[in-house]
């Protein structure tokens, strides 16, 4: 048990780590290149902000679940989680996160335009958003990942089959990408919400045995608490 914990640990702290020196890097060059944003929540003055800071939530939780896959590989630990599940999970991630920049990307050249400091945001068109974030569906549909046997309350157990994979899991990504991205014109709001929801999950994930989804919660909460 005590191996375990290690495993858990090791990959969450270099997360952390990993996110802060990031955070810091690519907020500067994001800020110094104009890819930036309005803060409206800052009273009578909006506050020019640097985008896209969640490249550097991309690259810590990366780091921090090839961490666990370097120790895997060079028999420092006998591996638990399957790092098929892993690596999918860690390209959906990136996949998300690039549809993000692009977004970022369409806001800051609408904002060049601008000689009054009024917000113009526009980024990409509604349809486009669910469309591109359906990318970081596809690695998790390749795997079949997710059990299809669902329990619903007042029904019972229904095997969803093929439609799990190919039509739930999309579902599901598109909806929780979008939702949290609705939440990102507030500040810290987006990022606490995912760390309370990656806290919950982690402790869900301890009390029922759960070691993968334990790895990937304990990553991501260490991720959004070091770019908080």
């Amino acid at each position: 048990m005590y191996h375990t914990y290690i495993t858990l640990l090791v990959p969450a702290v270099i997360a952390f780590i990993i996110t802060v020196v990031a955070t810091r890097f690519i907020m500067g060059y994001m800020f110094e290149s104009g890819i930036t944003g309005m803060d409206h929540n800052k009273g009578k003055r909006p506050v020019v902000l640097p985008s896209s800071g969640g490249i550097a939530v991309a690259v810590g939780f990366t780091i921090g679940i090839l961490a666990y896959a370097f120790g895997g590989s060079f028999n420092l630990y006998v591996p638990v989680a399957s790092l098929r599940y892993l690596f999918a999970t860690v390209i959906a991630v990136l996949l998300v996160t690039i549809v993000g920049f692009l977004d970022d990307l369409n806001v800051s050249r609408k904002m060049v335009k601008t000689t009054d400091m009024m917000d113009t945001h526009k980024g990409l068109k509604q349809w486009q958003k669910p469309l591109l974030t359906l990318m970081g569906a596809l690695p998790l549909m390749a795997i079949n990942a997710g059990v299809s046997i669902v329990r619903v309350p007042f029904i019972g157990n229904i095997n969803f089959g093929i439609f799990y994979p190919l039509i739930i899991v999309p579902l599901a990504v598109i909806f929780t990408a979008n939702a949290f991205n609705l939440l990102g014109g507030f500040d810290g709001i987006a990022t606490g919400s995912g760390a309370l929801a990656g806290l919950a999950m982690l402790i869900y994930s301890l009390l029922f045995g759960t070691y993968i989804g334990t790895l990937i919660s304990s990553v991501l909460f260490a991720t959004l608490i070091g770019f908080l």
